[in-house]
This record gives structure tokens, sequence and C-alpha cells, in this order.
């Protein structure tokens, strides 16, 4: 019996020794398993066997045989055997006992974790299967953490865990015979946002569903008595408060178990056995489990400020636990920082999510307000945290505001909601944020002026003699709207002076609210001849006290150079505009003592401008010239025609001497006519002729 309860032992333990926390370094591991010489295992397509030992047991020999072929490893106690080889290892056999007085060696099988899924992305509700036996699930995913289910045997339905990001767990899977395969799963959480989970799954290169231990008769007193293993499995794994109790339910009845005390590092337990004896179980933190009747618990740790304990109930296959039901107490607050900002820079409001137990709070969701008066930077206004223990934190939640216009404004209560583990529904709101202020400088307008006098007339330019003053003229506004937050504070002219002046170094206006004008005149005065510019910069702080220089650049120039006096004769000639021009030229001829000389040389300027008329008497004279060019031509034609007659007559006259005239009809003169025509043609042609011959 008392080996029986260490090998139990031992199988409960190991899978709780610490591990490394990198899935690539964790391996899967088996109970120990005790075997009597010849005895084996029997898993996957290997047979592990006791096959030989030493003559003084200290050296025994393993046999791996597998489809093909087998292997021997000669071991001794707390030797390790590599198969096939270290290099390219499935599984490895290390000898924890040789247990010469039994006739039996303590193996232990363990082997290296594969990757079976890599950066694997799951939505909730969706399910993962691995093989017959596994299978997870995945059911919320909230920023930076998640919420699974994972089912392998002896488990029938999902057991429930939760991660953060770059953080992972192991389950063991239940072999058979009492045999245990610790970090069969590993599951590790890559990163996690609303909505979806990416996870690396890692199983053992030897991925055996069952394990088979085969022994052989006893004969001739070599091998001893053994008595069965009953497999225990952990039934509890959680917190305990002081004086709460955990109903377990086994196959031999219903067992209870209470907190009774917490002393430093120890806890002392109160078992109440099925048949109603009480028992008082002490336990050490991180100690081997204490077996009080058909259960066994582990001290895990201490919280003595709560007052409870977390601890481990394990029980026969088959035995439930009935963990207690606790309401949640989440308390959640808010602060902005800072609470004074300028226009333009941003606010950063901080969400503290606390969970004052006793229960734990379920899919929990943050939802955070945007108030009025400002913008959103980012997207993200509402968290969901998923399941949050006891007396713990949500990580400082962080959302950044901008605002748009100055003034004091209120951040609105934040909202939490919750599950309690009875599965009520909890809302809890935070205190509103009274107040944050938003300030802004104004916007600065400076007018500048320069004179030798106070009355006015200030410009950019003065003129005054040495060693005399002139006077400088400032004009400041500030421009904006709510004057209660945009300001300027302790506003203040600094002037630069160039040698040869002096004057106020520094001109105070005071605190410059938005909508206020200050004029200030200052005298200056010089000692030297020239032109002397002055410049002049505006200080001033914001309201948040952080100090600004406006350069007003010059503001003005000074000159003590005496004018130059330049005389320059000029004769100006005055004309009368053309209105009064003709009066002008009636009035000089009157007064002229010769007018009508004048007249006449104003006459000969006018008349290239007077307007031409159409000179008639020249067409008419064109006209009687024509006609009396026409009329010379016929009484001329007449003239010959009756010359002609007359000789005719003449001569008929003289040929009928003493005759009467005679009496011509009309015919008759024509025919008349064309014989003197033709006869003066006869004269004429020996004219011509003679002519000829005289020039011939």
């Amino acid at each position: 019996m008392r080996r029986l309860i260490a090998l139990i032992l031992l199988g409960l333990i190991l899978p709780w020794l610490p591990a490394s926390a990198g899935a690539p370094q964790l391996k899967a591991s088996m109970t120990p398993v005790e075997l009597g010489l010849g005895d084996s295992i029997e898993l996957a397509n290997y047979t592990i066997q006791f096959y030989d030992v030493s003559t003084n047991w200290s050296l025994v020999t393993v046999k791996v045989s597998y489809p093909g072929g087998s292997q021997l490893f000669f071991l001794r106690e707390g030797e390790t055997g590599y198969f096939p080889s270290r290099s390219a290892e499935v599984f490895e056999i290390r000898v924890l006992k040789i247990d010469r007085e039994y006739g039996t060696v303590i193996l232990e099988l363990s082997s290296p974790l594969r990757k079976v899924r890599s950066s694997l992305q799951m939505t909730p509700n969706e399910t993962v299967v691995l093989n017959s036996n596994v299978v997870i699930k995945l059911f919320q995913a909230w920023q930076n953490g998640a919420r699974f289910g994972v089912r392998l045997p002896p488990l029938s339905g999902f057991l429930n865990f939760t991660l953060v990001n770059k953080s992972g767990r192991g389950f063991t899977y239940y072999l058979g015979e009492g045999v245990n395969y610790t970090n069969y799963l590993y599951v590790s959480l890559l990163s996690a946002s609303p909505g979806v989970a990416t996870v690396d799954l890692f199983m053992p290169k030897l991925a055996a569903n069952n394990l088979t231990i085969r022994q052989i008769p006893a004969g001739n007193g070599s091998m001893p008595f053994r008595e069965k293993v009953i497999p225990y499995v952990t039934v509890y794994t959680g917190y305990l408060f002081l004086n709460e109790s955990l109903p377990i339910e086994t196959p031999n009845g219903t067992v209870k178990v209470v907190v009774g005390k917490i002393t430093g590092n120890e806890a002392y337990f109160k078992v109440f056995l099925p048949n109603g004896t009480l028992k008082i179980v002490k336990t050490f933190l991180r100690g081997f489990p204490v077996p009080m009747g058909p259960v066994m618990l582990s001290l895990k740790d201490v919280d003595r400020a709560h007052g409870r304990v977390l601890f481990e109930a394990y029980a026969p296959l088959g035995s439930t636990a009935v963990p207690p039901k606790r309401s949640a107490n989440v308390s959640v607050s808010v602060s902005v920082v800072p609470a004074e900002v300028l226009l333009g820079q941003t606010v950063a409001v901080y969400i503290n999510v606390e969970n004052l137990g006793p229960g734990n709070a379920d899919d929990l969701v943050v939802t955070a307000p945007v108030p009025s008066g400002f913008t959103l930077v980012g997207k993200e206004r509402g968290w969901s945290v998923g399941n949050l223990p006891a007396y713990s934190k949500v990580p400082a939640i962080v959302y950044i505001l901008k605002p748009t216009s100055p003034g004091r404004y209120v951040i609105p209560s934040v909202t939490v909601t919750y599950y309690n583990e009875t599965g009520n529904k909890v809302t809890v709101r935070s205190e509103p944020v009274r107040w944050v202020r938003v300030y802004s400088s104004p916007e600065i307008e400076v007018k500048t002026g320069l004179s030798n006098s106070t009355f006015g007339g200030f410009s950019s330019y003065a003129h005054t003699v040495e060693n005399g003053s002139a006077y400088l003229y400032f004009n400041v506004s500030a421009v904006g709207g709510n004057s209660n937050y945009t300001f300027a504070k302790d506003a203040a002219i600094y002037l630069s002076y160039p040698s040869g002046v002096a004057g106020p170094g520094i001109v105070g206006l005071g605190d410059l609210r938005a909508g206020q004008k200050v004029e200030k005149v200052i005298k200056v005065r010089t000692f030297l001849e020239g032109r002397f510019p002055i410049k002049a910069s505006l200080l001033y702080a914001d309201p948040l006290g952080n100090r600004h220089e406006l350069d007003l650049g010059v503001v003005g120039v000074l000159d003590t150079v005496p004018p130059k006096v330049i005389v320059k004769r000029e004769t100006i000639k005055v004309y009368p505009p053309a209105d009064q021009l003709p009066s002008y030229v009636n009035r000089t001829l009157k007064n002229s003592t010769e007018p009508g000389e004048l007249a006449k040389s104003i006459q000969a300027v006018l008349k290239p401008y007077l307007p031409k008329r159409p000179q008639y008497w020249k067409i008419s004279a064109l006209i009687l010239v024509v006609i009396a060019a026409i009329l010379a031509y016929l009484a001329y034609g007449y003239y010959s025609e009756v010359q002609t007659f007359r000789r005719f007559l003449l001569r008929k006259r003289k040929s009928r001497p003493g005759g009467l005239p005679k009496k011509w009809k009309r015919d008759e003169l024509e025919v008349l006519l064309r014989e003197l025509r033709l006869e003066l043609v006869r004269e004429t042609l020996p004219r011509e002729s003679e002519k000829k011959t005289e020039r011939g």
C-alpha cells in the first residue's frame, strides 16, 4: 500500500512541477510506471519492456519494439534513453528508480511537443477538432485576452480557461490504468483582439491515445504481488475561502472540504467524509498532495489578505466537484491627465477597473463616452475584458480625447457590465470627472506708429531735430471668443534702440483677454543726427505659463537729418478750359488795340479745324462751260452750212442774173445740201494732194 500511494502521488505531482514558459521547451510527460522484470507498456505502435537487469541491479535493459525492428537501451538509475536518437527524438525513457527489493524499475516516458496548428485564427464559438478525443473551442476574445474551452479524456465537457497575449497552458490527457499524459495539449495565445484570437497548438510527437501495461505471471517468487492502481483525476482547481464548503461527489459518496485555518504557508482543511467522519488535514504550500479518504488535497497558494487558499482536489475517476457560486464586486474609476490643456493638445483618460471579490466577473465589458467639446483620437471606445478574477485589476485602459474649443468640460461616467458566477448581469458606472479646462492663446494684433508730437499723425516715419523728442504709439488687440479661457498673461513690449536713441526698454501691457485692446504711447529722444530704426517684440505667457515671443520688427524710423532747401523757378502757363475759351477769345479781341489783325490770326488758326462746305459755283461754272462748248460747236456747224449755202446761191445767181429767187421744196433742199457737201469734199481733196506734193 505504501508503494501504491507513492506512485499515485508521484503521478499527481509531476504535472505541476515548474516548466518553462515557452511551449517549444516543454515536454509531454506520462505518469511514472512501475514494471517488473519482463513487464511491458504498450502504447501507439510501440512496446516498451523491462527486458533485463544486471546481477547487482545497477543497470537495466529496456527494449523498445516497433513495426520493423527493436532497439535496446542500457540505463542506470537517473539516466535517460532517447528513441530513436537524441537528434531525432520521438520519446525518451528515464529510469527514476531501480528497486532490487521488489524487483521492479520505475520508468517515466516523455515526448517533445510539436506544433500541430500554427498561427490558427479562431472566432468566437469556433471549434477545432485535433483528433477523435481532443477538441478546443473559443468562447470569447477581447483586446489582449481570450477565453477558451478544451475537451479531452477524462473530461466529458469543456474545461474553460482564460489566456492573455504571449501566455500558454498545458492540459493532461488520461491514458488509462492510472496513467496521465501531462501537456498532451498545449495552447499558446499569440494575440487577441475583439472577435478573433490567434493561437499555436502543440501536441507530443508520441501522440498515444491509450496505454496498456502487460504483466507476466509471477513465478518462483521472482515477482512481488501488485495492487491495482486506482486512477485519480483533478476535480477542482481554484480558491476556497475560510469556512466555505466545497462538495465533491465520489463513487464512494459526497465529501465536503472546508478551509478551517490559515497560518503562514500552511492551511488546515476540514474534510467531512461520506460516513460523517470529520478529519483535519494540514497541508503545506507546494507540498505533496495529502490523501484523506477518497480525496487528496494539494496546497498551491495562500492569500491571507483575503482569507482564502488556492488548492487542487483529486478524486477517483468519475468524481465531480460543485464549486461555490460567489458575487463579484467590480469598481471603476476615471482620471484625466492633464486636467488643464491648451487647444490643440490632447487629454488622456485613464479607466481603472478592479474586482474587489470574492467572486469572478465574467464577460466584463467597458464602455467610454466621448464628451461634448472633444473628438476621439482613434476608433476604440469600448473594450471587452472577458473574465476578471476576484481581487484583480484590469491593466489601465487609456483613450485619447482632443478638445475642439476652449471652455470647461465634464468627462461623463464610464460604464462597466459583467456577469456574476450566479449568472446575474451587473452594471456599474464611474463618477464623472469635474472639470477639464481647455485654454487657448488669443491671436494678438499690434499696430504701431511714430510721431514728433502727441497730437496724432502717427506713421512708420517721423522727423525731428537732433536732441529732440518723438512719440511711439502701440495699439495691441487680443482676438478671440471666450475671454475666460482665451487670454495671454503678463504681456510686455520689449524695445531695441540703435545708438543715438534712448527710451523705455519695456512697456508692460498686463493680461490680454480675448476682445480686449490696450493702447500705449512712449517718449523717445535722439542725441545724434541720422536715421534710426526702432525694433520691438511682444513677449507673453499662455494660460498654462508657457512663454511666447512675437517679433514686431521695425516699428518706426526716426529721422533727425535737417532738410535741404532747394529754390527752383518754373513758369507755369495757364490756359482757360474749353468751356471758357470762347468768352476768353471775345474778351481778348475787345481789349486788343488791333482787333482786326488779331482776328485774322485767330481765323488762320481756326481754318484747318472748320468744317469744309461744298463749292457750288465751281460746279455751275463747269456746267456753263460745257453748255457753251456744245452751243459753239452747234453754231459753228450751222455757220458752215450757211456759208456753204450762201456761196451756192451766189453761184446760182450769177448763172441766172436778173431772175427772181426760186422757191425751194424741202426734199429739193436736202438734195441740194448733199451736192454741196460733195462739192466741198472735191474742193478739199485737191488741196490735200497739193500739200503732199509740196512736202515731197
